[in-house]
Order: structure tokens, then sequence, then C-alpha cells
């Protein structure tokens, strides 16, 4: 069988799909009009699209893709590696055309990834959609805001429903609450609008997301929230909002947090606002602990003890879970959001703090503020 007009075509398409993906991140980081006028327009029309046929399936339809995919791209090695061994004539033109699919199929994937996820870490920063000064901060400022948010916790703390064991009894339950602030936001932002509970999915193989640190994975190529079922349910609401953000178009990890903050904070559901405050005052708590941890100290005292407990529940589980693995994960998140323009890396979703502190000095007169007290 002669490969060369095979390989030559599988040739011109890897190198067609690569100059897109040049082209298109080129002109998302020169060209920002175009992020906003062509590729967040094109990302939410393909993650309508994938949304419409993986939310019918009642479980994560990316993890069922990768527990198929594993077997079947080892199968393939083998069988391809066996294939060659015997074909000694043909062998270089069989392992040139077998890389050439390879070289097509990752390209065109690359460029799909791009299209629905990639180019949104270079659309217009959160705050500004939201009309929120961002700047530095003094010390004073972050720890006015941290008293705030924990006044808040505590209050929410005494509405919150308490798990006996940490986690939820129906993760479909919880679930089907998460869109309740994000109606709120969506009233008078309806971009950040159409969050949905279909599109979220918990992970039946949490444990290995556990030992890799993961929460939640958003995953463009499905449109799916994968959620990390086995996080303590104190953090568990605010999870599924962060993925949510990730759904509706925002992919900066700090933006991703504050949208997740918000639709916490203007949610009518208990165990989703406590969630919100009690992941803000993590954030807040650990940035002044940097900056002052005499102040640090001081915001502890008046913490409620609900909220106490569950802060050493969390920490527990993360204990459970340290090891190699999750260094290994803390690494490879790092390396990928540096690699889409996120010079801080994971350090990025710490600052949500800087958010956190513009919200609050918003105060009464925010548009998010009256829009509720209206």
């Amino acid at each position: 069988m002669n490969r060369r007009p095979l390989i030559i075509r599988n040739a011109i398409l890897t190198g067609v799909f690569a100059l897109l993906c040049v082209a298109s991140l080129l002109l998302c980081r020169f060209c920002p009009p175009a992020v906003e006028g062509i590729f967040v327009p094109v990302q939410r029309f393909l993650t309508f699209l994938l949304r419409s046929v993986t939310s019918i399936a009642p479980f994560s339809v990316a993890e069922a893709l990768v527990c198929a995919l594993i077997p079947a791209a080892a199968a393939l090695i083998v069988f391809a590696v066996l294939r060659l061994a015997r074909s000694k004539e043909h062998r270089r033109a069989a392992a040139l055309h077998g890389l050439s699919i390879a070289a097509a199929f990752a390209s065109a994937a690359t460029l799909v990834f791009i299209l629905a996820w990639g180019s949104l870490y270079y659309a217009e920063p959160l705050g500004e959609t939201l009309g929120i000064d961002v700047r530095q901060y003094s010390t004073g400022e972050l720890y006015k805001t941290s008293v705030w948010v924990r006044d808040n916790l505590n209050a929410a703390a005494a509405q919150a429903p308490e798990a006996d064991d940490g986690t939820p009894r129906d993760f479909w339950a919880l679930a089907d609450k998460c869109a309740n602030g994000y109606s709120v936001i969506g009233k008078l932002y309806p971009q950040l609008d159409g969050a949905s509970a279909n599109t979220v999915k918990p992970v039946f193989f949490w444990p290995v997301m556990s030992c890799l640190g993961i929460d939640g994975i958003y995953v463009p190529f499905t449109g799916e929230c994968n959620i990390n079922a086995g996080l303590p349910v104190c953090t568990l609401p605010f999870s599924i909002c962060h993925e949510l953000a990730h759904s509706l178009g925002v992919a900066p990890e700090d933006e991703a947090n504050f949208l997740a903050f918000l639709a916490c904070k203007y949610s009518n559901e208990p165990e989703y606002k406590y969630s919100g405050w009690f992941i803000a005052f993590v954030y807040c708590s650990n940035a002044l602990s940097q900056s002052d941890p005499s102040l640090q100290a001081e915001l502890w005292l008046g913490l409620d003890d609900r909220v106490t407990a569950d802060i050493l529940s969390l920490i527990k589980y993360n204990e459970q879970y340290e090891g190699p693995a999750r260094e290994t994960g803390k690494a490879v998140n790092d390396a990928f959001l540096k690699a889409m323009d996120q010079p801080e890396g994971v350090r990025s979703y710490g600052r949500v703090v800087d958010l956190i502190i513009a919200d609050y000095l918003s105060g009464p007169g925010d548009t998010l503020h009256d829009l509720l007290a209206g």
C-alpha cells in the first residue's frame, strides 16, 4: 500500500491547523477587540452545542471518554508496534503514517481547545465587566474586608445545615441549587447568565482528583463542570460555582473564584452562601497572614466555633491526600496556567482577594447591591 499521499495529506492538515492555532493566539494577544468580537461568540456557540448533547447524560461524559480512551490508546499503541514488527519492508512508511495521523489529530484538538477555551484568557477582565475598580490595597483595607467577610461568615454559619460526615448526602440535590445566585447576577449582566445545573457532574473516580489536589475541572471539549464529590461540604458549593464560572466563559482562576464568591453571596441557598463566605475568609486570612500575622490572629478570635471546626476538617482532608501525586497535580496546573498567559500560575487563585476587597469597598450603591435592594 502506498501511504505517501496519506502522509502528505495529514502533514498538510497538521500545518493548516497549526497555523490557525498560532494565528488565533496572536490575534488574541495583539488584538483584544477580536476576542470579544470573534472568539467569545464562537466559544459560546460551541459550548451551547456541546451542552445540548452532554447535559442529557446523568454522568460525566468527559470522565467516561477518558476511561474509554486510555485503554483504547494503549491497545492502539500495542497494535501499531506489533504491526510494525511484522511489516519489515514498509516499516518506515507505516510509522510515518501513524505519526502523521497523531499530529493531525493533536493539532485539530489544540485548535478546538483554543476556540472553546484558551482564547478566553485574553478576554476583558471580569473587574471591567462588573465595573469594579481593582487597585493595590493597604493592610488596613485588607483587615477591614477580612472582618466583613468573617462577620458574614459567622452569620451564614448559623443558617447553613451541618453534615455529619463532612460531605453532603445528596450531591444532585446540592447541585440543583447552584444556579440560584447566578440568576441574580445574570439580571444585570446577561453575558454571565446561563449557568445550568445540568452541566454539573460528579466524578466517579473522585479519590483520584483528591490525590491530585483537584477540586473540579471544566472540560471545554464536553462543556461539563466535573466536580470532586468527595470535597468537604463547606467547600463543595463554592467549587461547583467556580466551575460554572468557567462554563460561562470566565477563564482566569482569580476571576472564576470571584464570580463564584458573588454567586454564593447572592444565593438564597444557605449551603452556598456559607461556602462562599467560607472560601473568601480562607483567602483573606491567608493574605492577612503574609501582610500582618498579628491582625490575622485578631481576626480569628471572633470566629464562630462551627467555622473553626470546618477549617480544621478542611485541613484534615488536605493532609489526608498529601503526597507526590498532589505535588505533581499542582505542578501540571501551574505549568498549564503559565502557558495560558497567567504568569503567577497557581498563585493566581489568591488574587481573588483584591476583587473581594473591591467588592467590600463598593458597599451600598454598588450595582448588584442596588439590584438586590430593588
